[in-house]
């Protein structure tokens, strides 16, 4: 693996075979199950996603960039055999392999045609559930039910955004993944069709959906696509990639992008008679040399191809197109600045939150600061002048007004004089009420 040149194209970097895993701890693990998951009423093979699609889709289009040669692509990442090849029925091991293998290899060649194929693009966190988005207005705090907050732990191991909204911090989810360890789960059963009818699809009536081993991974990952609104899935383990679409059974008319009020009703739909259509490309899928010769699927390449197609149509609806006749959308617009996505997130939230309940701490804090101005307030009405500063107090005595003191001297009337036009306008007026004394009690 590290004599490995690196690749030239985007083809021969998908095509390049995956790691040997050396399987660990024996015999597998149960997988983890809850009575809220849902489950598909039927499970059929999907005939339509394979090698000779990515060759004809959107006109040729994606062939033409997936063989154009490049000198921008990543090396091949590194694995110590020892450290991140053994692994057992533990999912740390599995995701940590994942992330280090699969996800540097698919995102770099998401990002190599990002510009004409509009991808959606594979990361860790999940973005926000249908639930939270679409349908926000409808929830009541006072009205959730438990079950309705037992969702707030379904999340998937691996999510996708749009590259519109890869800065934001909740976007919205397009194609959630679960990571399973090959030790703990694999499809072989449900393709040989020990698990559903032929012709139907539907569950032998033999099969415990709710405890059976297998089916659970398949209920969880169902769930995930319902929550989140999405047509698009997949199961990521050591021995396959189990890549599925989901829908409503039957035959229908309506779709989702001319009619949004029949949201609820489609995905109630889908909970109760849905159907999922799944392709399982094997981990050992690949090749050395010659990979434009090679007309497989591999891991990698089918899981690129998935978040292309999630890219530019992801939602959940009552039917779809062929996947031969699926066109690609106009490039999304991704904020240019901080300052630009900051104008988008306080769009969002145009609605004022609700103030958050006072402690007896906080209420006790507003108590006193409130008291404080109040105090403050009153200080300030008791020393306010006209002139904005504190009411002078006469410096004089007393006795000085008192009525019968005349002023003979030429230099007294003088000085007084004076000190009247430089005197406060509340002295002023004391001193002319004096005077006034004085001239009635000399008459």
């Amino acid at each position: 693996m590290e004599n490995r040149r690196r690749a030239q194209s985007v083809l021969e970097f998908l095509t390049a075979k995956n790691p040997l895993i050396t399987p660990v701890d024996g015999m597998g693990g149960r997988n983890g199950s809850r009575l809220d998951y849902y489950c598909p009423k039927a499970v059929k093979q999907w005939d339509e996603f394979d090698y000779t699609l990515i060759e004809t889709i959107y006109g040729g289009k994606l062939m033409e960039e997936v063989q154009k040669k490049r000198r921008n692509l990543p090396h091949y990442p590194h694995l110590d055999a020892e450290v991140d090849l053994r692994i057992g029925k533990g999912e740390p091991a599995t995701r940590s392999l994942f992330n280090k293998w699969n996800h540097t290899i698919v995102l770099a060649s998401l990002r190599a045609v990002q510009d004409v194929l509009h991808p959606c693009l594979w990361r860790e966190k999940t973005g926000k559930t249908l639930s939270s988005s679409l349908r926000a207005e409808k929830a009541k705090k006072a009205q959730k039910s438990i079950r309705e907050r037992s969702k707030r732990s379904r999340q998937p191991d691996g999510g996708s955004v749009s590259l519109g909204e890869v800065l934001l911090k909740k976007p919205q989810e397009r194609f959630p993944k679960e990571y399973k360890p090959a030790a703990n789960w694999n499809s072989k059963k449900l393709r040989e069709g020990k698990f559903t009818h032929k012709d139907t699809g539907e569950w032998l009536q033999e099969i415990e959906l709710l405890v059976d081993n297998n089916i659970a991974p398949i209920r969880q990952a169902y769930t995930y696509c319902i929550d989140y609104g999405c047509r698009y899935g997949c199961i990521l383990t050591t021995s396959e990639a189990f890549i599925f679409r989901i829908r409503p059974r039957g035959n229908h008319r309506m779709s989702i992008d001319y009619d949004p009020s029949s949201l609820d009703q489609l995905l109630e739909r889908v909970k109760e008679d849905g159907l999922m259509e799944f392709v399982s490309i094997p981990w050992a899928n690949g090749c050395d040399n010659y990979h434009h010769d090679y007309k497989e699927l591999t891991v990698n390449l089918a899981l690129w191809f998935a978040h292309i197609l999630a890219g530019n149509h992801n939602k959940l609806d009552w039917k779809y197109r062929k996947l031969n006749e699926e066109e690609l959308i106009h490039a999304p617009q991704q904020p240019e600045d901080q300052s630009e996505l900051n104008d988008i997130k306080a769009e969002k939230r145009k609605r004022v939150a609700p103030p958050r309940a006072r402690t007896a701490r906080n209420k006790r804090k507003h108590y006193e600061y409130a008291e404080s101005q109040k105090q403050q307030q009153n200080e300030d009405v008791a020393n306010f002048s006209f002139h904005g500063v504190p009411i002078p107090q006469p410096t004089v005595p007393a006795n000085h007004y008192a009525a019968g003191i005349q002023y003979d001297s030429e230099e007294d009337s003088e000085e007084d004089s004076e000190e009247e036009s430089y005197s406060p306008p509340i002295k002023r007026r004391l001193r002319s009420a004096s005077q006034r004394s004085d001239s009635r009690s000399i008459k």
